[in-house]
C-alpha cells in the first residue's frame, strides 16, 4: 500500500484544495489538515514516485507535493535526525548520488507556521539544529552524495522535504522533480511553494506579489526591452514588476495608471477596454489582472492563444463563490489546442482567484540566474 502525498496550500483554503483532489482523483481520500495550509492525501495513489505520476496530479489549489511521504517521530533533536538519516540515506544511494555525475538534490525544511506565512515561526530553530544534525550524519556515511547537494538551485531534479508539525513530529518526503511544463517544476523549487516575495513599497498596490509569484513558478520572466501588455493594469502593480525588470509596458484600462507611469517613457498608457485590445504585432508576454467572471476572461484567452498575440501569458480568473473548476480546465484546454503548455495555480497571494500560466510547449528550460 503507498503512503500519503500531502498537499500544502494557503491557509484558510483547505477544504477548496479537497474540493478539487476529490474532482482531479476520485479514488482518493484528503484526511482533516495536519495544520493550517497542509492536507494528507490516501487511497488511489501511484504506487511509484515517477516524473510521470508526478505531472498526472497536479491540483491548482496545491502549492506543494510531497509524494510518498513519512511520518517519523522522536523525542529529541537528536533522535529526530537519526529517523531521517537512514531513509535519505537509502534513498540518496537509489538515485545514485553517491557517484561524482550523479543527479543534483536540495534538502527543503519548513515548519508549520511558514504555510501561515508566519515571519518568525515557532520551532524553526528546533529545525534548523535538526537539520544541522542530519547534515552532520549524512557527511559522516554519505559524503560524497552531499557534494551533489545543490542548495537554492531551480534546476533540480531530485528533492528531500522535510515538514516539521510538533516538536516531536514531522513528515519526510523524497522523490524526483518532474515538469509539467517545460519551465514549471513539480515539486516545486521553493519550500513549501513559498516563493520569497520580498516588500515593494513603490508599488502602488499589493498585487506586484501575486505577479511575483507566478514568474517564480515559471522559473522566466520579462526580459530588459521585451514588448509586454497588461491588461487591467490600474493602478499599476502589475507594470510596476514589469518595468523594475526592465521591459517595455502597454498598460490598458479605462482607469488611468498611478502619476509615476505617466512620466514613464517604457510605459505607453492605452485608455480602453482591455477586453476588445489586441497588440498590432506579436509581443512576448502578455499579463491580465482584470475582475471579470470567468466567462469573459475565457473568452479573451482563447482569443490571444488562438491569434498567438503573446508568447507567453498569466492569466488571473477571478470567481463567484466557490472556485469554478470547470472554468480552470476550459482554460486550460483552450491553451493546449493553441500549442501552448498550460498549468493553474493558486498562488500564496491569491485569494478567490486563480492564475493560469501559459508558455509555448516547446519552450527551453528558463534561466535559472533569473531567480539566483
Amino acid at each position: 500500500m503507498s503512503r500519503p502525498w500531502l498537499l500544502t496550500c494557503r491557509h484558510d483554503h483547505e477544504a477548496q484544495l479537497a474540493r478539487e483532489v476529490a474532482i482531479l482523483r476520485p479514488g482518493t481520500r484528503v484526511a482533516a489538515p495536519l495544520c493550517p495550509g497542509l492536507v494528507r492525501v490516501d487511497g488511489d495513489l501511484p504506487t511509484e514516485v515517477t516524473t510521470e505520476s508526478l505531472c498526472a496530479f497536479d491540483p491548482t489549489w496545491a502549492m506543494q507535493i510531497l509524494p510518498d511521504a513519512e511520518r517519523l517521530r522522536a523525542a529529541s533533536i537528536k533522535g529526530l535526525a537519526a529517523a531521517m538519516a537512514e531513509p535519505i540515506a537509502q534513498w540518496l544511494d537509489a538515485i545514485g548520488a553517491q557517484t561524482d555525475d550523479g543527479p543534483t538534490w536540495d534538502l527543503h525544511a519548513i515548519v508549520a507556521g511558514q504555510l501561515k506565512g508566519q515571519p518568525e515561526p515557532p520551532m524553526a530553530n528546533r529545525l534548523d539544529l535538526v537539520v544541522e544534525q542530519l547534515v552532520g550524519l549524512l557527511g559522516r556515511t554519505r559524503r560524497r552524495a552531499l557534494r551533489r547537494r545543490a542548495v537554492g538551485s531551480r534546476e533540480l531534479t531530485h528533492l528531500v522535504q522535510v515538514i516539521l508539525v510538533g516538536p516531536e513530529d514531522l513528515w519526510l518526503s523524497c522523490s524526483p522533480v518532474a515538469r509539467p511544463t517545460p519551465s514549471g517544476r513539480w515539486p516545486a523549487v521553493d519550500p513549501a511553494g513559498l516563493a520569497p516575495v520580498a516588500d515593494e513599497p513603490e508599488s502602488p498596490n499589493s498585487a506586484f506579489r501575486k505577479l511575483r509569484e507566478a514568474f517564480a513558478c515559471m522559473g522566466v520572466a520579462p526580459s530588459p526591452w521585451q514588448d509586454t501588455v497588461d491588461l487591467g493594469a490600474s493602478p499599476g502593480g502589475w507594470t510596476h514588476v514589469l518595468r523594475a525588470l526592465g521591459a517595455r509596458v502597454t498598460a490598458v484600462d479605462r482607469s488611468p495608471l498611478a502619476p509615476r507611469f505617466r512620466r514613464d517613457p517604457g510605459v505607453c498608457f492605452v485608455r480602453g477596454d482591455a477586453f476588445v485590445y489586441l497588440p498590432p504585432s506579436p509581443v512576448d508576454w502578455m499579463v491580465c489582472d482584470v475582475i471579470a467572471y470567468p466567462e469573459r476572461s475565457l473568452e479573451l484567452i482563447e482569443r490571444w492563444t488562438a491569434g498567438h498575440h503573446a508568447r507567453r501569458l498569466v492569466v488571473q480568473l477571478k470567481f463567484r463563490g466557490d472556485p469554478d473548476h470547470e472554468a480552470i480546465a476550459t482554460a486550460l484546454r483552450l491553451g493546449r489546442e493553441h500549442g501552448y503548455a498550460a498549468r493553474a495555480r493558486h498562488f500564496f497571494n491569491d485569494k478567490n482567484e486563480a492564475t493560469v500560466l501559459f508558455e509555448p510547449a516547446d519552450a527551453a528550460p528558463a534561466a535559472a540566474a533569473l531567480f539566483a
